[in-house]
């Protein structure tokens, strides 16, 4: 099942032989496996080889061993990772995947930002979160770059008109007037980058915060409007006002005209993250995740996820002006 490599790693990091490995349900872009030995369990993950894999590997490791060593438990703690497999080893988390988000969830969210950002995390031993902006300017240039990588993949008509209607709101937004696109964002906040419910686990009435692969210091008006933006378990705009208290949001809070701006581009670019099916190099890891050997079945599943994110991006973007409306009725209220 394993490779010699892979399987001396975990023997070394384990410190026995007599180890059992099963499946887990596996993630969009990698290889999860339940890890048994000496009664304890342990959770192995491999990254998809890639031009990025190794350093989403590193990167992901060393955010949790930074979180570890401040004293945050809300996470899998780090044991080991191996640059040569594309693999890590953390400690097994027995936990349920979120199904339904409550007031007592989203505390749990808003106390875990908290925390990361406090005095006792090293920041300087942070890498930049991926994707984060040196100014707001550059949330116009993240859709526009993410357009640029499907000009090769256009032809089905539905996905064109799609993307061509992501490109005009876009343009529309980027003329707002009043916004000054130059303002720059500082690393203000460390950030888990892809965070959400959707990377959580509930487990013994605690809930633990998972993939950080993307992780490290990152702006505020990313991490804030990411987190209400997600889609794979999307949190109500209703919750958005206790995160405006919050210092770490207090540009957000006192900007609502920008705030406004740059929450509608972060939906639109969420639009075009669930489209990333149609790109060839995505379509490599998901390949790797799904861990199927038949090519027939394998192509079968591509053209079924690709159509199933489709109307999902579709359905996500009809939903904006609603969602628009309803932050502004929020931001006058506060």
């Amino acid at each position: 099942m394993f490779s010699v490599e892979l399987t001396h790693f975990i023997s070394r990091t384990l410190g026995r032989e007599d180890w059992h490995c099963s499946d887990l349900p596996q993630g969009a872009n990698n290889q999860g496996y339940k890890l048994s030995a000496g009664g304890k369990a342990y959770f192995l993950k491999r990254f998809a080889p890639g031009a990025r894999a190794l350093n989403k590997l590193h990167n992901e490791y060393q955010f949790s061993c930074q979180l570890s060593a401040a004293g945050i438990t809300q996470i899998a703690r780090p044991l080991n990772y191996c640059p040569a497999t594309l693999s890590a080893i953390y400690e097994f988390i027995d936990g349920q995947a979120v199904e339904q988000i409550t007031q007592h969830d989203i505390s749990a969210a808003y106390d875990f930002i908290q925390a990361i950002n406090g005095p006792n995390i090293a920041r300087a031993a942070l890498n930049e979160a991926t994707d984060s902006p040196a100014l707001l300017a550059d949330f116009v240039h993240l859709i526009t770059n993410r357009l640029t990588r499907f000009e090769a993949h256009r032809g089905n008509q539905d996905l064109d008109a799609l993307l061509t209607q992501i490109e005009t709101r876009t343009q529309l937004i980027s003329a707002t007037p009043g916004i000054d696109w130059q303002q720059a964002c500082p690393k203000d906040v460390v950030s888990p980058s892809d965070f959400g419910f959707h990377n959580a686990l509930k487990s013994a009435g605690q809930m633990y915060f998972i993939d950080f692969e993307y992780a490290g210091t990152d702006s505020s008006w990313k991490l804030l409007c990411d987190f209400f933006a997600q889609p794979a378990l999307p949190v109500a705009l209703s919750y958005l006002p206790q995160f405006l208290q919050s210092p770490l949001f207090k540009t957000q809070a006192s900007e609502p005209a920008t705030l406004k701006a740059i929450y509608e581009l972060t939906l639109l670019k969420w639009c075009l993250i669930m489209l990333n099916e149609f790109l060839p190099d995505v379509q490599m890891r998901r390949a790797f995740s799904w861990n199927i050997s038949c090519l027939k079945e394998k192509e079968a599943k591509l053209q079924q996820m690709q159509l199933q994110q489709l109307n999902k991006s579709k359905r996500y973007f009809e939903q904006i002006d609603h969602k628009i409306h309803q932050l502004q009725n929020l931001l006058r209220d506060s």
